[in-house]
C-alpha cells in the first residue's frame, strides 16, 4: 500500500484543503483502489464492518459522538496511506464542529466576614452587661464598712473653741458678757481668713488645735499662769485681741509662723 487513492486538487498550505467530495467516499475510494477488505480491516484495526460502512457512507449519526467519528475517520485514513491531518481536518468543516474552548470552573472563595454575627454582639453586650452589675455590686458592698470612732487624743480638735462665760443680771434678766476683770480670759485668738492653729501651755501640751473658720474665735484660758505658744499655717489670716483690744494680723496670708508667744 505504497500508493495513495487519487483526491481532489489539495492545498498544501496548513494541513488545509477543500473539496466537495464527502469524506467518507475518500476513504472508500482509497479502501478499493488498495484492495481492502472489510476483513482485513477488522483484524487489523479491530473495527466493526458496520462501523465502516458508516464511515464510508459519511452516516457519522450511527457513531456515538464527534469524538469517536474523529478518531475512527484519523485511524482509518491513516491505515489507508491517506493524511489523516487533513482528512479530520476537511471532516469537521463538513460536519460543521467547531472548536471547543476549554471551560475552567474555578473554586468559589468563601467571603471573609468583616463583621461577627449579629448573635454574637448581642451576646457579647448581654455578658458585658451581667459582668458590670456584679462588679457594681462588689464594690458596693465592699465600701459599706464601719467607720471607726474618732482617737480620743483628737477629740480636743472637734470640739469647737470655749466662748466667754455669760453672768445674768436679775434686774435686767438680760444675759451679758461678763467684764474682762472677772472672766479670767484677757487673750482671743480671732480668725479673718479660714487658718489653722495650735496652741500649747508652757509644759508644750496642746491645748486647741484645729481649723479656724473666718469669724471664729479663740479665748486663751488664764489657767495656772504660764506662757501660751501659738502655731499658724496662714498668719495672715489671724489677729491676737489682749484685754479687748484688738491687734493687727500677724503676717502674711499664707505665712507659717511657729511659738508666737501669747503673753
Amino acid at each position: 500500500m505504497t500508493e495513495k487513492p487519487p483526491t481532489e486538487p489539495v492545498n498544501n498550505g496548513e494541513l488545509e484543503f477543500h473539496t466537495d467530495v464527502p469524506v467518507g467516499e475518500i476513504l472508500r475510494r482509497a479502501r478499493v483502489q488498495n484492495k481492502v477488505t472489510f476483513d482485513q480491516i477488522n483484524r487489523d484495526l479491530r473495527l466493526h464492518p458496520r462501523i465502516i460502512e458508516a464511515l464510508e457512507s459519511s452516516d457519522f449519526d450511527k457513531l456515538s459522538g464527534h469524538a469517536y467519528v474523529v478518531g475512527y475517520v484519523r485511524s482509518y485514513a491513516d491505515y489507508l496511506g491517506l493524511d489523516d491531518d487533513k482528512l479530520v481536518i476537511l471532516l469537521k468543516a463538513q460536519m460543521q464542529i467547531k472548536p471547543e474552548r476549554p471551560v475552567y470552573n474555578f473554586p468559589h472563595m468563601a467571603r471573609d466576614r468583616i463583621a461577627p454575627p449579629s448573635w454574637v454582639i448581642i451576646g457579647s453586650g448581654i455578658l458585658l452587661l451581667i459582668v458590670f452589675m456584679l462588679w457594681s455590686l462588689i464594690s458596693y458592698s465592699s465600701t459599706e464598712t464601719d467607720i471607726p470612732d474618732v482617737p480620743k487624743e483628737l477629740t480636743a480638735q472637734l470640739t469647737p473653741p470655749p466662748k466667754p462665760k455669760v453672768i445674768l443680771q436679775p434686774q435686767a434678766n438680760v444675759a451679758i458678757a461678763a467684764p474682762m476683770s472677772e472672766q479670767k480670759q484677757t487673750m482671743v485668738i480671732k480668725a479673718v481668713q479660714d487658718s489653722w492653729i495650735d496652741v500649747r501651755n508652757a509644759q508644750g501640751e496642746t491645748v486647741f488645735s484645729r481649723v479656724l473658720k473666718a469669724g471664729e474665735e479663740f479665748w486663751v484660758p488664764d489657767v495656772g499662769g504660764g506662757v501660751y505658744t501659738l502655731t499658724s499655717g496662714n498668719a495672715g489670716g489671724i489677729m491676737v485681741q489682749k484685754n479687748g483690744v484688738a491687734g493687727a494680723v500677724l503676717g502674711s496670708s499664707g505665712e507659717v509662723i511657729r511659738n508666737y508667744r501669747l503673753q
